[in-house]
């Protein structure tokens, strides 16, 4: 398990440096778009994991989420509240990461059916 995870992210890390380096901007914010869709859907397994349609409402909220910061980073006025709205986001992200364990509620645990 723990191979396939470095493996992949060798991968990714090589695609991210030809993205960087190669790519026009405008197959770099697809490409960059699938990649954050894709983590999504994989984000999306530790809600409920066995729930299809939550993970496919996930999915959906985060490429509107995507859309929408797009148009709006297109006016370079509103980029500051973008970029303040991402830190943002990402901090709570390593709050909820750090102390999930522990106090996860009720609605977000699966039960297992043994019969």
């Amino acid at each position: 398990m723990l191979k396939e995870r470095v493996l992949t992210a060798v991968v990714l890390v090589l695609v991210l440096l030809g993205v960087m380096l190669g790519l026009p901007p405008v197959a770099t914010v697809y490409l960059i778009t699938l990649l954050v869709l894709v983590g999504a859907w994989e984000w999306a397994g530790f809600i409920r994991p066995n729930s299809l349609p939550m993970r496919v409402a996930f999915l959906a909220v985060v490429a509107a989420c995507l859309y929408v910061g797009w148009r709006f980073v297109l006016d370079s006025a509103w980029m500051w509240h973008v970029m303040l709205a991402a830190t943002v986001w990402w901090f709570i992200a390593l709050l909820w990461i750090m102390l999930a364990p522990g106090r996860v509620p009720p609605c977000f645990t699966t039960s297992v059916d043994e019969s």
